[in-house]
Parts: C-alpha cells; sequence; structure tokens
C-alpha cells in the first residue's frame, strides 16, 4: 500500500482495492485509519485519479528514515 502511495500508482479506490485484494470499504477503512490513527496525510488526486502523500508521509512517521524504495523515487 505504502509503495502504491508514494509512487502515485494506486487508481481509482476500486482499482486500488483490487491490487490490494481488499473490497472498496476496507480500503476506505484502512485509509481511515492511516489518517486519523497515524495521522498520514493521503490526499486523492480526481485528475491523476491516484492517492498520494501530502507533507507527513509514512517516512515522516518513521522518523524521517526512508526506506530504499522511497529514496529512489524521492530522487528521481
Amino acid at each position: 500500500m505504502n509503495t502504491l502511495i508514494a509512487h502515485r500508482r494506486t487508481g481509482t479506490p476500486e482499482k486500488f482495492a483490487q491490487k490490494l485484494n481488499l473490497s472498496r470499504s476496507a480500503l476506505f477503512e484502512y485509509l481511515t485509519f492511516l489518517r486519523k490513527d497515524l495521522m498520514l496525510e493521503i490526499l486523492y488526486s480526481c485528475y491523476s485519479q491516484t492517492y498520494y502523500y501530502g507533507e507527513k508521509d509514512f517516512c515522516a512517521l518513521m522518523g524521517g528514515e526512508c526506506c530504499n524504495n522511497c529514496q529512489r523515487f524521492q530522487n528521481q
């Protein structure tokens, strides 16, 4: 889930849920948990039809320690 959001490759909510093998409602439950409990800024672009991180992403939650995947993406 994190990689798809970080790379802006989620697609619509329906496609994102399908990629994760979840129901649409389960996806929204996960997103609510990430937004409210972990306080991640997860936004959705209707134009690009993808979810993406705002200022507070998963790396910020981990104290600024980005995984190699995220670091490679940020350097592109």
